[in-house]
């Protein structure tokens, strides 16, 4: 499996000029116990045992953090990153 792969892409025969911003990566949460925790839309990629830097903490007694649904991570690709709301994510060229 592959992730955080990021892709600039070029699309093509599109019926509708209508633009979907890409919403803001949130940090990902521990969400097993209870899947209505998951961080619904965009996540960041996992950061941890950084020395500085990380945005998921392992928790005493819990497995490590993975790309899985255990931290609202779906198999395959991240279908929900373009989102209705208000933030949006920029690009500078």
């Amino acid at each position: 499996m592959k992730y955080n792969n990021v892709y600039r892409c070029n699309v093509t025969g599109a019926t509708s000029n209508h633009e979907l911003p890409l919403g803001v990566g949130q940090v990902p949460k521990e969400c097993e116990s209870n899947p209505a925790d998951c961080v619904k839309g965009p996540k960041q990629p996992i950061y941890v045992w950084q020395k500085t830097g990380n945005n998921v903490e392992k928790q005493p007694g819990k497995k490590y953090p993975t790309y899985t649904m255990e931290y609202g991570f779906a198999d395959g690709a991240q279908t929900d990153l373009f989102t209705a709301g208000k933030k949006r994510m920029t690009f500078e060229e």
